[in-house]
C-alpha cells in the first residue's frame, strides 16, 4: 500500500511506504484423492472440502471374514494406494491379491468326501475325547465263526482290529497300545490311561485308596476300572486275555478289583476272574469289599 504524507508548514511532498496486513478471507478450491490399488485400479475418489478433512470407508476383504479397523492418510489432490490382501487357503497355501480383486479359493468338502484322517486331524482334543466314547472298539481278535454273523464272523466297532486304529494317532502311526514311559499304557481307542503292571492284592477300598493317591509318569487321580473297562482293553478271544504287549499279564487263577458294587449285595463288588491254563475270563459277583482281596489295573482319562 502506498500513500502520500504532506506538510502543513514545508510545501513539499514526502513520499513513504506503509507495511499494512490483509484482513479479507482467503479462498482456496476444494480438493480430491483418488484411492486405489496396487495394479492401479480406482476403487474410490473422495472429495475434501477446503480447509477440512475427509474419510472413506473402505470394505474389510479377508478370506477368514476377520474385521479390523485403522486409518491412512492422504494429502489432497494426491493419489493413495492400499496394500494387497494377504490370505491362506483350505490346502494351506498363502497367497496376495490386489484390494478390491475377487479370492478364489479351494471350495469346501462335503461332510462324506472326507477321509477318517482328515476328520480326526480337524478335530480338537475334547473333541476326539468324546467321539472315542461313543462307539465301541473292535473286540478281541476273533478267528473262528460259529455261526452266521456271530462275532467272529462279523466283529463291528471302531478301527481295523482290536490292536491297529484307522486313523493316525498323536506319534503319527495306527498303534492302538503305546507305552508312556515304563510304567504307563496308553490306550488310543478310548483315550485312557492304564498302570502296566498289576496293582498288589488289597481289599476294594485300599485299592480306591491306593489308586487316588497314585504317581505315576506324572500322572495323577487314578481309579478302579468298572467292568465294562476292563472288557474294553482285554481280547477275548485269546485264553490269556491280558498277554499281549505291551500288558504280557498271562492268567494264573487271580481276580482284578474293579469300581462297580453288586446290585443283589452291596457288600460286593464285581471282579474279573483271569481263569487260569489260557482258558479265558469269567465275572464274579461274589467279592467282600472288606474280606477279599484281589489284584487291579488302574486306569484314567485323557
Amino acid at each position: 500500500m502506498t500513500c502520500e504524507i504532506r506538510a502543513r508548514i514545508v510545501p513539499v511532498v514526502i513520499r513513504a511506504r506503509i507495511n499494512a496486513s490483509f484482513g479479507g478471507d482467503v479462498s482456496c478450491d476444494n480438493g480430491t484423492v483418488n484411492i486405489v490399488n496396487t495394479e492401479d485400479t480406482e476403487l474410490y475418489s473422495v472429495s475434501v472440502p477446503s480447509g477440512g478433512t475427509a474419510e472413506q470407508i473402505i470394505a474389510d476383504q479377508t478370506a477368514q471374514g476377520t474385521t479390523g479397523q485403522g486409518a491412512i492418510t492422504f494429502p489432497a489432490n494426491t493419489t493413495g494406494t492400499i496394500p494387497d490382501v494377504d490370505y491362506t487357503d483350505t490346502d494351506g497355501s498363502s497367497q496376495s491379491v490386489p484390494y478390491g480383486t475377487s479370492i478364489v479359493c479351494t471350495p469346501a468338502k462335503d461332510l462324506d468326501e472326507y477321509t477318517a484322517q482328515e476328520l480326526e486331524d480337524g478335530l480338537t482334543e475334547t473333541q476326539r475325547n468324546a467321539v472315542s466314547r461313543l462307539s465301541l472298539f473292535k473286540l478281541g481278535t476273533p478267528t473262528v465263526s460259529y455261526y452266521n454273523n456271530d462275532l467272529g464272523d462279523n466283529n463291528p466297532g471302531r478301527g481295523v482290529d482290536f490292536f491297529t486304529l484307522s486313523v493316525n494317532n498323536p506319534n503319527g502311526n495306527t498303534n492302538r497300545f503305546e507305552l508312556l514311559g515304563t510304567d504307563v499304557v496308553i490306550d488310543w481307542a478310548y483315550r485312557k490311561y492304564w498302570t502296566k503292571n498289576l496293582q498288589g492284592i488289597a481289599i476294594w477300598n485300599t485299592h480306591n485308596d491306593n489308586s487316588e493317591a497314585l504317581t505315576l509318569e506324572g500322572l495323577t487321580t487314578w481309579r478302579l476300572p468298572s467292568v465294562i473297562e476292563y472288557l474294553t482293553i482285554m481280547n477275548t478271544f485269546d485264553g490269556d486275555p491280558l498277554n499281549y504287549s505291551p500288558f504280557n499279564i498271562v492268567n494264573a487263577f487271580q481276580f482284578l478289583s474293579t469300581s462297580e458294587t453288586t446290585l443283589s449285595n452291596t457288600s460286593n463288588y464285581y471282579s474279573i476272574v483271569l481263569i487260569n491254563s489260557s482258558r479265558g475270563y469269567t465275572i464274579s459277583t461274589a467279592y467282600n469289599k472288606t474280606i477279599n482281596g484281589a489284584a487291579a489295573l488302574y486306569c484314567k482319562d485323557f
